[in-house]
């Protein structure tokens, strides 16, 4: 995976981190934007091999 999909991957996570309304402080965000990301990674690259590509 390119660097420039990394840091897509990594402002897609945090937006959606942003939008969620429970988060009252920075170290929750990131925490959450985090976990977002890293689920983000493992679904791209479990959907890459099931795919073949």
């Amino acid at each position: 995976m390119s660097m420039k999909s990394n840091k897509e991957l990594w402002a897609t996570a945090m937006r959606a981190a942003l939008r969620v309304e429970f988060i009252t402080n920075i170290k929750e965000l990131s925490l959450y934007a985090k976990s977002l990301y890293q689920a983000m990674l493992w679904a791209k690259e479990h959907g890459e091999s099931r795919t073949g590509k």
